[in-house]
C-alpha cells in the first residue's frame, strides 16, 4: 500500500494511507510526497488524489428577474371581456385592487432580493480582503516561517540545495540563512550568516548554492558532518 507525507511548511506528518489523508483538513494546496516522487508537489497536482475532492454545482442566486407570461390568445382575449362584461362593477374594483397588491408586494420582494444579495457579495468581499491582507502581512512579517533550505550537499567550502517558498503571495529575495558547525558532543564550534542571493516567488523551488568558511582549527578534524542550517530572515520583493 503507498503510503503518503503532508507538510504544512514547517512539520511534516506521515505516513498516511490514501484513506486517512481524509482525516487530516487536507486542501488542493497542500503540500504531499510519497516514494517515487522527486519533490515535493501540491495535493491538486497530482492525479490519483483527485477523488479526495468533488465539488457540487450550486443553482445561482435569484437576481430578480420576473417569470415570463405565455402568450396571450386571441379566444382568450375575447373570453376575459365577455367575463368582465358579465361581472358587477365592485368585483372589478376588487380585483384591480388585489391585482396592485400582488404586483407591489412582488415588486418589494426583488428590491429586497436584490438589496440582500448585494449585502451579501459585499461582506463575503470584505471577509476575502481581510483574509488576504492578514495572509500578506504574515508573509511579510514572518518570512522564515515560509521559506525552507533542503541540502543536498555541504563541505567546508560549499553547501548546495534547494530553496522553497511556501507562501501564497509574496516574493522573496537575499534570504539569510545561519549556518553552524558542531562537534560529537553537540557544542556549538561556529556559527556564520550568508546571504542566498536571487528571487524566489511564491509557490516555487529553486537551487541554491552558497560559499562557506570553514571553522578556525577544523582543517584536520575528521568529523566535520556535523552541521545545522536555519532560515532566519529575507527581504520582501513585492506582494
Amino acid at each position: 500500500m503507498k503510503e503518503y507525507y503532508i507538510s504544512d511548511g514547517q512539520n511534516t506528518i506521515g505516513p498516511l494511507s490514501k484513506l486517512k489523508l481524509l482525516s487530516q483538513n487536507i486542501t488542493k494546496e497542500t503540500w504531499v510526497w510519497y516514494e517515487g516522487l522527486s519533490e515535493w508537489k501540491r495535493v491538486g497536482d497530482i492525479d490519483e488524489l483527485s477523488d479526495l475532492f468533488s465539488s457540487k454545482q450550486i443553482p445561482p442566486p435569484l437576481r430578480g428577474q420576473r417569470p415570463q407570461m405565455p402568450p396571450f390568445s386571441e379566444s382568450a382575449y375575447q373570453q376575459c371581456n365577455v367575463s368582465k362584461a358579465a361581472e358587477p362593477k365592485e368585483k372589478k374594483k376588487s380585483k384591480k385592487k388585489i391585482v396592485l397588491w400582488c404586483f407591489g408586494i412582488f415588486f418589494l420582494s426583488c428590491v429586497f432580493a436584490v438589496i440582500g444579495y448585494a449585502v451579501f457579495e459585499h461582506e463575503q468581499y470584505k471577509s476575502e480582503q481581510e483574509l488576504y491582507n492578514s495572509t500578506i502581512s504574515n508573509e511579510s512579517l514572518h518570512p522564515e516561517s515560509y521559506l525552507s533550505l533542503d541540502i543536498e550537499n555541504a563541505d567546508f567550502n560549499n553547501l548546495t540545495g534547494i530553496i522553497r517558498n511556501f507562501s501564497k503571495h509574496t516574493t522573496y529575495e537575499q534570504i539569510q540563512m545561519k549556518f553552524s558547525y558542531y562537534d560529537k558532543n553537540g557544542k556549538v564550534l561556529q556559527s556564520n550568516v550568508y546571504t542566498i542571493k536571487g528571487t524566489f516567488p511564491p509557490q516555487s523551488s529553486s537551487p541554491c548554492k552558497v560559499k562557506v568558511k570553514l571553522p578556525k582549527g577544523l582543517k584536520n578534524l575528521i568529523n566535520t558532518t556535523n552541521y545545522d542550517v536555519e532560515i532566519i530572515g529575507a527581504k520582501v520583493l513585492n506582494n
